[in-house]
């Protein structure tokens, strides 16, 4: 806590990766450990980059955060559709929330986002460096738990998607214990039910290999074969994967110069066709008419480095089986790092300076090139299975679905080792980025969101319904007025009239947080009139509904085991962290922190997405929560517990909700204190504990997950107008933040500095020579320097350094 998280973004063309994208807006996003929506940060993208910050109060809780990056575009692409949700959101009852589209938009994970997530401790006390302290909060299991009747859980993968019986394939397979951690077993062996044992297996990296299928297991039947594990004196059996009577087997041999690839197929009557694409565009196509075995080849010469996906199919877009691949290339660029200290010699608070130099393969400086730059303290460093660089991002993590542990490792070599560990981890995933149906037009492309060039208001203007009635489109004359107050005195001021209902404002580009009023009305000549708003209270029902079309956030995501453990190194001054508590060399457990917390709206925002969201209907201070308890989606269902509403501000903090136990008076009193115009903020906790001494003892704590919602009040010189149902915020870019380096040559600092950080620098350039120079001043422990660079040519070539000084 207490400081900033710095990031800079690259946005390249998918197939290319030239800095040369259509999108103009990039939104990053901040995620606490249940998945809620901490803080959202939009970007104007100029050239292919941008960068900025998010600072950490004191306020949040410490755990593991998660910060992803896309643009509105990016959304359309490889959605994941959760059946429960759509259940759990699916309304029957005419709303925005009774289209399956607009619900799919609103809770739908999308893998191929930048994710990253990090772990943020508590802020430093008593100036206790380096030791890191994670006092969280009691979590909520995002996932059902499944009960494993064994310890040892075995994923078979089929080379191709399918196994094809009395065929010859290669089948990969992957061990994980119940938390998801690699294992490492005595021995692997596929046995036959009279345990003859048929093969010997070899784990080639991260609890993955391979075994083939052939003649011998087709004699003796796979049902009769099993695999065999023994680890930790336990022995454990699996049964093989079930063969299919007809199909296509794919077989793909990656070496260092070409792809091999044969297709066998059984009992398949139409013709066969195959495609190879990259980057979502197609690379080759070519006819298999229906021969049973068919063999070619690609030279990596002629391909681009990255994930290929290739596809075998029928004239009606049915997939027979499908691959992906990956290419891998000799980087073209280079970044080199000059010490001008003298070795391992760093002294507090002096000066340190490093010259970098960037050149093709062939020796030539790139001028005018941009990178970035990073230096860290080493002691305070700490050591993820997530490190990864500018190439594991663009070519690997985006292609994939789910966290892949140390991506690095697979861009250190090409020898034949790394190639088979990289193209297990391409035969494990089932997930496509781009879905090949739709790609090839078997399926009509209709997309989420559109390409954003500029910051825009834009939604639709809705009849009000009744609560049996079913919401349409205001397809009438109806104008919109949006009001955009800036901090300057000046006001954005336009009206439009709708077009079927919808609207689009176009807004100059603009930094930071800002009032914002939008409303509809039937007739142009009456917009001064209805702006008189100050007879409306908060029972003021009005004949149409204004839903803006916001970008929703993707859902969360569930955390792989190794995001939240670091490698245990005896260096660092904890051992081993998990979501719940921290393990701190000789101090013991971190205890839980119920102090804070698990998410603090301020309250017109909270109304304002639930407008968007599509709960038009029925909202009060008794509802919002309700409606805040599914919009936080990870939690959805898992609540079992009572909701109880709260408020207080300085005052004695009462419960109003079940209220049959209040008199008339209690009920007059609660309505002037839960007034739209008085409440400032809303804050969650998530609790399985009794909060009763805080909220009075009038209900005893249910022993489940409970939710508390607490209301804030604005002071009295604070109160709104009366009328705030079309008062909203209006997000502009967010406001640019000079990294902090101070200055140590005249006078040094009057506490110790322990930065973490020492230098940053999103946007260097190379002279006409291809050099650049950094200098900065060290902190007071810092002995070894950890330095990163990062950047991409304007040819769409990446380039990277990590090193240690």
């Amino acid at each position: 806590m207490k400081e900033s998280i710095w990031y800079k973004a690259h946005i390249v063309n998918a197939e290319t990766l030239i800095p040369e994208v259509k999108s103009k807006v990039l939104y990053v996003d901040l995620l606490s450990q249940e998945g809620i929506l901490v803080k959202r940060n939009r970007h104007y993208i100029e050239e292919g980059m941008c960068s900025g910050n998010f600072y950490l109060p004191d306020t949040l809780n410490a755990g593991y955060y998660e910060v992803r990056a896309y643009t509105a575009w990016m959304l359309n692409f490889g959605r994941i559709t959760s059946p429960l949700l759509i259940e759990n959101f699916l309304y029957k009852d005419g709303s925005i929330l009774s289209d399956f589209k607009n619900v799919e938009k609103r809770t739908s994970e999308v893998p191929s986002i930048f994710s990253r997530v990090l772990p943020v401790y508590n802020a430093i006390e008593n100036e206790e460096y380096p030791t890191k302290q994670m006092r969280t909060r009691p979590r909520i299991n995002r996932s059902s738990p499944k009960e494993e009747k064994q310890r040892i859980k075995v994923g078979f993968y089929p080379e191709g998607g399918h196994l094809i019986e009395e065929i010859d394939n290669r089948i990969a397979f992957e061990l994980r214990d119940k938390e998801e951690k690699i294992i490492a077993p005595k021995y692997i062996l596929i046995e036959t039910n009279n345990y003859k044992v048929l093969d010997t297996l070899q784990v080639v990296h991260n609890g993955r290999g391979t075994f083939n299928i052939n003649h011998l297991h087709w004699e003796i039947g796979l049902k009769n074969c099993h695999l065999t594990i023994s680890d930790q004196n336990q022995i454990y059996e699996y049964p093989l994967p079930t063969p299919e009577k007809a199909g296509v087997a794919l077989q793909a041999d990656i070496n260092e110069n070409q792809i091999n690839i044969q297709i066998l197929s059984k009992n398949i009557t139409s013709p066969l066709f195959i495609t190879l694409q990259q980057g979502g565009k197609p690379v080759h196509y070519q006819s298999l008419g229906i021969k049973d075995r068919f063999q070619l080849c690609f030279n990596t010469d002629s391909l681009q480095q990255g994930v290929h996906q290739l596809t075998v199919f029928d004239r009606a877009g049915h997939i027979f089986a499908d691959r992906l691949f990956f290419v891998r290339k000799q980087e073209t660029v280079s970044i080199t790092l000059h010490d001008h200290a003298i070795k391992d010699n760093h002294q507090p608070y002096h000066p340190e300076k490093y010259s970098f130099k960037i050149q093709d393969r062939n020796g030539k400086s790139l001028p005018e090139t941009s990178f970035s730059v990073a230096v860290r303290d080493n002691d305070m460093e700490d050591l993820h299975y997530s490190q990864g660089n500018i190439l594991t991002n663009l070519l690997l993590s985006s292609e994939i679905r789910g966290f892949i542990q140390s991506p690095e490792y697979y861009f250190e070599s090409q020898d034949l080792h790394h190639r088979k560990a990289l193209d297990l981890l391409m035969m494990i995933q089932g997930w496509r980025r781009y879905d090949w149906q739709t790609m090839a037009g078997v399926k009509t492309f209709k997309p989420h969101y559109p390409i954003e060039q500029k910051l825009q208001v834009k939604g639709t203007v809705y009849k009000r319904r009744s609560s049996s009635g079913e919401l349409k489109k205001w397809n009438k004359e109806v104008f919109v007025r949006c009001q955009i107050c800036y901090p300057d005195g000046y006001t954005y001021d336009a009206v439009q009239q709708t077009k079927n209902g919808d609207f689009s404002f176009d807004v100059v580009q603009i930094y930071g947080k800002h009032t914002m009023f939008i409303q509809a009305y039937k007739n142009k000549d009456k917009i001064r009139k209805e702006l008189d708003y100050h007879k409306r209270g908060d029972s003021f029902f009005y004949d149409h509904y204004v839903c803006k079309d916001r970008v929703f956030s993707p859902l969360p995501k569930q955390y792989n085991y190794y995001e939240t453990h670091e490698k245990e190194l005896s260096t660092f001054s904890f051992l081993e962290q998990s979501i719940d508590q921290v393990t701190i060399k000789d101090r013991g457990k971190i205890k839980i922190d119920f102090t804070k917390p698990d998410f603090c709206y301020d309250f017109i925002e909270a109304i304002d997405y639930i407008n968007d969201f599509g709960y038009e209907f029925n909202r009060s201070t008794f509802t919002i929560p309700l409606y805040i308890t599914e919009l936080v989606s990870p939690l959805k269902g898992i609540l079992s517990g009572t909701t109880h509403i709260c408020s207080g501000n300085g005052e004695d903090i009462e419960q109003y909700y079940p209220d049959s136990h209040l008199s008339s008076s209690d009920k007059i009193r609660r309505r002037d204190i839960l007034s739209f115009k008085r409440l400032k903020t809303i804050c969650g906790y998530f609790d399985i504990r009794d909060r009763s001494r805080l909220i009075g003892k009038t209900e005893a704590h249910s022993g489940k997950w409970d939710f508390y919602i607490n209301y804030t009040q604005r002071s009295k010189k604070e109160y709104l107008p009366d009328m705030v149902g079309d008062r909203c915020y209006f997000y502009g870019y967010a406001p640019p933040v000079q990294f902090y380096s101070p200055d140590y040559s005249m006078q040094l600092p009057d506490k110790p500095d322990h930065r973490r950080t020492l230098y940053w620098n999103p946007d260097i350039k190379t002279d006409k020579n291809g050099n650049a120079s950094i200098q900065f001043y060290n902190n007071a422990t810092c002995k070894k320097m950890i330095i990163s660079a990062e950047g991409i040519t304007k040819d769409g070539q990446p380039f990277y350094l990590n090193t240690a000084k």
